[in-house]
Protein backbone atom coordinates (compact mmCIF):
# COMPACT_ATOMS: atom_id res chain seq x y z
CA UNK A 1 0.00 0.00 0.00
CA UNK A 2 2.83 2.45 0.98
CA UNK A 3 4.36 1.67 -2.71
CA UNK A 4 1.46 2.25 -4.36
CA UNK A 5 1.21 6.08 -2.52
CA UNK A 6 4.07 6.89 -3.26
CA UNK A 7 3.32 5.78 -7.24
CA UNK A 8 5.30 2.50 -7.46
CA UNK A 9 4.66 -0.43 -9.03
CA UNK A 10 5.00 -3.39 -6.58
CA UNK A 11 7.12 -6.29 -7.40
CA UNK A 12 4.85 -9.01 -8.51
CA UNK A 13 3.71 -11.60 -6.15
CA UNK A 14 5.30 -14.59 -8.19
CA UNK A 15 8.60 -13.61 -8.14
CA UNK A 16 11.41 -15.30 -6.16
CA UNK A 17 12.70 -13.59 -2.67
CA UNK A 18 16.24 -13.61 -4.69
CA UNK A 19 14.68 -12.02 -7.65
CA UNK A 20 12.12 -10.04 -6.95
CA UNK A 21 13.86 -6.23 -6.11
CA UNK A 22 12.16 -3.52 -4.23
CA UNK A 23 11.47 -0.02 -5.87
CA UNK A 24 13.21 1.60 -3.42
CA UNK A 25 16.55 -0.07 -3.53
CA UNK A 26 18.08 2.47 -6.16
CA UNK A 27 16.40 6.08 -4.32
CA UNK A 28 17.79 7.67 -2.20
CA UNK A 29 16.05 9.69 0.52
CA UNK A 30 17.34 12.85 2.14
CA UNK A 31 16.26 13.62 5.59
CA UNK A 32 16.26 17.23 6.69
CA UNK A 33 13.83 17.75 9.17
CA UNK A 34 15.37 17.62 12.89
CA UNK A 35 12.50 16.27 15.81
CA UNK A 36 14.66 16.44 18.67
CA UNK A 37 15.47 20.18 19.07
CA UNK A 38 15.11 23.80 16.91
CA UNK A 39 17.66 25.18 14.43
CA UNK A 40 16.70 28.23 15.19
CA UNK A 41 18.71 28.50 18.76
CA UNK A 42 21.28 26.75 20.86
CA UNK A 43 22.78 23.23 19.64
CA UNK A 44 20.14 23.20 16.68
CA UNK A 45 21.63 26.38 15.56
CA UNK A 46 25.13 25.20 15.99
CA UNK A 47 24.15 21.96 14.21
CA UNK A 48 22.83 24.16 10.97
CA UNK A 49 26.20 26.21 11.44
CA UNK A 50 28.55 22.88 11.81
CA UNK A 51 26.94 21.92 8.80
CA UNK A 52 26.95 24.91 6.96
CA UNK A 53 31.02 25.26 7.90
CA UNK A 54 30.32 28.59 8.82
CA UNK A 55 33.09 28.98 11.61
CA UNK A 56 32.47 32.28 12.09
CA UNK A 57 28.81 31.88 13.53
CA UNK A 58 30.06 29.02 15.22
CA UNK A 59 32.10 30.85 17.56
CA UNK A 60 29.50 33.59 17.97
CA UNK A 61 27.05 30.88 19.33
CA UNK A 62 29.32 30.15 22.34
CA UNK A 63 28.98 33.86 23.03
CA UNK A 64 25.59 34.49 22.70
CA UNK A 65 24.00 31.45 23.80
CA UNK A 66 24.11 31.92 27.56
CA UNK A 67 24.28 28.26 29.60
CA UNK A 68 22.76 26.69 26.23
CA UNK A 69 26.51 25.81 25.19
CA UNK A 70 29.91 26.53 26.62
CA UNK A 71 33.17 26.09 25.03
CA UNK A 72 35.58 25.01 27.54
CA UNK A 73 39.47 24.69 26.02
CA UNK A 74 41.40 21.69 27.42
CA UNK A 75 43.57 21.75 29.48
CA UNK A 76 40.52 22.68 31.41
CA UNK A 77 40.83 25.60 34.28
CA UNK A 78 40.06 23.86 37.76
CA UNK A 79 36.73 25.50 37.98
CA UNK A 80 35.66 24.39 34.65
CA UNK A 81 36.65 20.97 35.49
CA UNK A 82 34.67 20.84 38.83
CA UNK A 83 31.93 22.40 36.87
CA UNK A 84 32.24 19.35 34.37
CA UNK A 85 32.46 16.71 36.95
CA UNK A 86 29.45 18.50 39.03
CA UNK A 87 27.39 18.27 35.44
CA UNK A 88 27.78 14.81 34.82
CA UNK A 89 27.08 13.54 37.98
CA UNK A 90 24.09 15.28 38.60
CA UNK A 91 22.83 14.58 35.32
CA UNK A 92 23.36 10.73 35.79
CA UNK A 93 22.50 10.60 39.63
CA UNK A 94 18.36 9.93 38.51
CA UNK A 95 19.80 6.92 36.74
CA UNK A 96 21.33 5.44 39.65
CA UNK A 97 18.85 6.56 41.75
CA UNK A 98 15.95 5.62 40.00
CA UNK A 99 13.68 2.44 41.57
CA UNK A 100 13.21 0.38 38.33
CA UNK A 101 14.98 -0.17 35.61
CA UNK A 102 11.41 1.71 33.86
CA UNK A 103 12.59 4.73 35.83
CA UNK A 104 16.32 4.49 34.89
CA UNK A 105 15.85 4.17 31.11
CA UNK A 106 13.29 7.47 31.72
CA UNK A 107 16.19 9.02 33.20
CA UNK A 108 18.89 7.78 30.62
CA UNK A 109 16.73 9.76 27.92
CA UNK A 110 17.13 12.98 29.84
CA UNK A 111 21.03 13.17 29.74
CA UNK A 112 23.67 11.68 28.04
CA UNK A 113 27.43 12.82 27.22
CA UNK A 114 28.17 13.26 23.35
CA UNK A 115 31.91 12.65 22.35
CA UNK A 116 32.63 13.51 18.78
CA UNK A 117 35.43 10.58 18.27
CA UNK A 118 35.72 7.15 19.88
CA UNK A 119 39.45 7.40 19.93
CA UNK A 120 42.20 10.08 21.84
CA UNK A 121 42.20 11.56 25.02
CA UNK A 122 38.24 12.97 25.02
CA UNK A 123 37.01 10.26 23.22
CA UNK A 124 34.22 7.86 24.62
CA UNK A 125 36.56 5.29 25.24
CA UNK A 126 38.65 7.61 28.02
CA UNK A 127 34.94 9.31 28.86
CA UNK A 128 33.20 6.19 29.48
CA UNK A 129 36.23 5.36 32.05
CA UNK A 130 36.56 8.98 33.67
CA UNK A 131 32.58 8.93 33.93
CA UNK A 132 32.38 5.76 35.79
CA UNK A 133 35.40 6.93 37.83
CA UNK A 134 33.37 9.85 39.18
CA UNK A 135 30.04 8.24 39.64
CA UNK A 136 32.00 5.65 41.76
CA UNK A 137 33.50 8.45 43.87
CA UNK A 138 30.27 10.17 44.07
CA UNK A 139 28.83 6.91 46.02
CA UNK A 140 26.46 6.26 42.91
CA UNK A 141 28.05 3.17 42.07
CA UNK A 142 28.85 0.96 45.00
CA UNK A 143 30.35 -2.40 43.21
CA UNK A 144 33.01 -3.12 41.08
CA UNK A 145 31.23 -5.81 39.24
CA UNK A 146 30.91 -4.74 35.50
CA UNK A 147 27.05 -5.28 35.41
CA UNK A 148 26.65 -2.96 38.50
CA UNK A 149 22.87 -1.32 38.69
CA UNK A 150 22.16 1.51 36.18
CA UNK A 151 24.84 0.29 33.73
CA UNK A 152 23.79 1.93 30.32
CA UNK A 153 24.96 -0.45 27.69
CA UNK A 154 24.71 0.31 23.69
CA UNK A 155 24.11 -2.38 20.94
CA UNK A 156 26.80 -2.36 18.77
CA UNK A 157 25.30 -5.25 16.59
CA UNK A 158 22.02 -6.14 14.76
CA UNK A 159 21.01 -9.24 16.16
CA UNK A 160 17.44 -10.48 14.69
CA UNK A 161 17.00 -13.43 17.40
CA UNK A 162 17.30 -11.36 20.50
CA UNK A 163 15.70 -7.90 18.38
CA UNK A 164 18.12 -5.92 19.82
CA UNK A 165 19.90 -3.76 17.05
CA UNK A 166 22.88 -1.28 16.61
CA UNK A 167 21.95 1.95 18.63
CA UNK A 168 19.66 0.44 21.19
CA UNK A 169 20.21 1.64 24.66
CA UNK A 170 19.52 -0.01 27.75
CA UNK A 171 20.41 -0.37 31.44
CA UNK A 172 21.57 -2.67 33.79
CA UNK A 173 19.31 -3.91 36.68
CA UNK A 174 18.70 -6.86 38.71
CA UNK A 175 15.87 -9.21 38.81
CA UNK A 176 14.99 -11.80 41.16
CA UNK A 177 15.82 -15.33 39.76
CA UNK A 178 15.15 -18.69 42.07
CA UNK A 179 15.89 -16.54 45.18
CA UNK A 180 18.97 -14.12 43.68
CA UNK A 181 18.90 -10.98 42.07
CA UNK A 182 20.66 -11.54 39.28
CA UNK A 183 21.80 -8.48 36.86
CA UNK A 184 20.15 -8.51 33.81
CA UNK A 185 19.77 -5.53 30.61
CA UNK A 186 16.42 -4.00 29.99
CA UNK A 187 15.45 -2.61 27.02
CA UNK A 188 12.21 -0.72 25.87
CA UNK A 189 11.34 -2.43 22.65
CA UNK A 190 9.85 -0.76 19.41
CA UNK A 191 6.23 -1.77 20.73
CA UNK A 192 6.99 0.17 24.20
CA UNK A 193 7.48 -3.62 26.35
CA UNK A 194 9.63 -3.24 28.14
CA UNK A 195 12.30 -6.90 28.26
CA UNK A 196 15.21 -8.12 30.03
CA UNK A 197 18.29 -9.84 28.77
CA UNK A 198 20.65 -11.67 30.66
CA UNK A 199 23.83 -10.70 30.17
CA UNK A 200 25.47 -13.35 28.22
CA UNK A 201 22.41 -12.75 25.63
CA UNK A 202 23.88 -9.55 24.33
CA UNK A 203 25.43 -9.03 20.76
CA UNK A 204 28.39 -6.75 20.68
CA UNK A 205 27.95 -3.91 23.26
CA UNK A 206 29.39 -1.16 25.31
CA UNK A 207 29.06 0.86 28.26
CA UNK A 208 27.38 4.26 27.15
CA UNK A 209 27.93 6.84 29.83
CA UNK A 210 29.96 8.58 26.53
CA UNK A 211 28.48 7.88 23.31
CA UNK A 212 29.53 9.19 19.73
Amino acid sequence: AVLRQLGLKPPPEHMSNRLRVSPLSDNVVILTRNYRFSGERGIGALVEAVKRGDGQLVRALFTTSEAELNWLRPPLRPCDRQGLRQAIVEGYRPVFEARSPDQALAALNGFMVLGALIGGPWGTEKLNQWIEDLLRQAGLIGVQDIWYPGRPIMIRQNDYHTGLFNGDLGVVWPHPTHGKREPRVWFRLPSNELRAFAPAQLPEHQTAMAIT
